[in-house]
């Protein structure tokens, strides 16, 4: 007589979500080597730790998702990525996306010495999009090319806050920022955007002994809104 009542609370009850494996092997480096899966989202993460001799490692236990798989030799112990390290990702230059709707195997990373230093500064935005804080680093004013560094806000969708960045060399670089809506890894035409500098992109120098920590840059709306902020009548 009661079974309504049974069925009610199964019905409460999340459903289990699938996870899967994303396997492969760290190259490069010297002392602990750590693999870790973000989401685009940068809303968590799941680390692996390389086995030693074999340079192999297993991220268990990932929801289907996409995801940049990235991996780093930690030096000084302290489980975060320092200027001096030996770091990689998959996808060689620039990170490519892992989609992952089962077990994935064969994610190989060669880890290289980032000899550059680190950046910091404060991402501003009033809009209501929402996003993936990326902040991406380059050696000319145009933005092109391959970017030489980047930095971005863990676990923070509003375009605000302090973010954390590193150079892979030495010199002077230009900055954009961009929310990515998408999980593309790129600005989109309808994404909030900014540059260091404002208008005109603003050099600045990171060396070792060098770190600015007030590479601030805001973000503005699309000109165009995107078609989802659009009201038809």
């Amino acid at each position: 007589m009661k079974n309504w009542i049974v069925i009610g609370l199964l019905c409460l009850l999340p459903f289990a979500t699938q996870a899967y494996t994303i396997s492969g092997s760290v190259t490069g480096g010297s002392g602990v080597k750590i693999a870790a899966a973000v989401p685009v989202e940068l809303d968590t993460f799941y680390v692996g730790i390389v086995i030693p001799f074999l340079n192999t490692y297993s991220i268990t236990n990932v929801p289907a998702g996409n995801y940049i798989v990235a991996a780093f030799a930690d030096a000084n112990l302290n489980g975060e990525i320092d200027a001096g390290e030996s770091v990689g990702w998959w996808g060689g230059d620039f990170p490519d996306i892992v989609v992952l709707n089962g077990n994935v195997s064969g994610i190989n990373i060669s880890l290289a010495t980032a000899d550059g230093g680190n950046f910091y500064g404060l991402l501003s935005y009033g809009g209501s999009l929402h996003g993936a804080s990326f902040v991406r680093v380059f050696t000319n004013p145009g933005f092109s090319g391959n970017p030489v560094g980047g930095g971005l806000i863990f676990q923070n969708d509003t375009g605000n806050g302090v973010y954390t960045g590193l150079t892979t060399t030495q010199g002077t670089f230009y900055a954009d920022a961009f929310l990515d809506m998408n999980g593309n890894l790129e600005p989109d035409t309808d994404e909030p955007y900014g540059i260091y500098g404002g208008t005109t992109p603003a050099p600045f120098v990171v060396t070792p002994t060098t770190t600015p920590t007030d590479i601030d840059i805001d973000l503005f709306d699309p000109v165009t809104p995107p078609v989802e902020n659009l009201i038809i009548t």
